[in-house]
């Protein structure tokens, strides 16, 4: 009953039922009939008691003062995010204000930001105006390659990517063969590709007819046949005039 009453002593001074623990002084002339655990000295019961009084409120001290040091780490972790956060935006505005400030007064600061921008502009594109005016005052330097400025050799790369870019059937309006005739070539492009469209929109009108017209599938089947084999012929012609084309973008990207 004593060790009950021990582990059950923090929960009863926790709801203040003090007078439920009660302990019997021993009567020392008769020592007999007396439950065990039931019975102790005066002055014993009360030193107990308040050493387990003192016990119990140094563990609520204790466990109080670990709460208040919790409660304390948490608000200054939260204040020290937020703090985080306003002191960066301080700064990046403190940032942004000396980037716009200026020596020359605000009146005068319109003028001079217009002249910076203008000043700064000239000496982006002051090398490229310097190249390009050294170049067009001498002459006929595009008849040599090795004459041929950086500048120019940019633009030619530039032109040619955008050629292959754009499609394989403006190449021929551009580029110039220096081994033959720059017009019959550009021609003959030209009718090969118009022939491959005539053919591809002949092709789709006989096949149209055919499924609309079944007693004539034997002459449009032979139609069909001798269109499929001149398509092929005018695709080869095809091929043919874009290796070409390939052969001159490689000359161009080399020079």
């Amino acid at each position: 009953l004593s060790l009950v009453q021990v582990f059950t002593l923090p929960l009863k001074l926790m709801f203040t039922n003090f007078d439920e623990i009660k302990f019997n002084s021993v009567n020392s002339t008769n020592l007999t009939g007396y439950e065990i655990g039931s019975m102790a000295y005066d002055q014993g019961s009360d030193a107990f008691y308040n050493c387990f009084m003192f016990v119990f409120l140094l563990l609520v001290n204790i466990v109080m003062v670990n709460l208040l040091i919790a409660l304390f780490s948490l608000r200054v972790s939260k204040i020290a995010s937020k703090s985080k956060i306003v002191w960066r935006r301080m700064y990046f505005d403190m940032l942004v204000e000396c980037n716009r400030m200026c020596a020359v007064p605000s009146p005068i600061y319109v003028i001079y930001a217009i002249f910076v921008g203008l000043f700064y502009i000239y000496w982006s594109f002051r090398d490229a105006l310097q190249n390009v005016e050294h170049y067009s005052k001498s002459t006929n330097w595009w008849y040599s390659q090795t004459d041929y400025p950086k500048v120019y050799t940019q633009f030619l790369k530039f032109q040619a990517k955008q050629f292959r870019r754009f499609g394989r059937r403006y190449l021929t309006r551009g580029i110039v063969d220096a081994d033959s005739d720059p017009d019959g070539v550009q021609a003959r492009a030209d009718n090969n590709f118009a022939a491959v469209k005539r053919g591809i929109d002949s092709l789709g009108r006989t096949r149209s007819a055919a499924t609309s017209k079944r007693s004539d599938s034997t002459g449009i089947e032979a139609k069909l046949v001798n269109l499929k084999l001149q398509s092929k012929r005018r695709r080869k012609q095809i091929n043919d005039v874009e290796a070409k084309l390939d052969r001159l973008i490689q000359l161009v990207e080399r020079r």
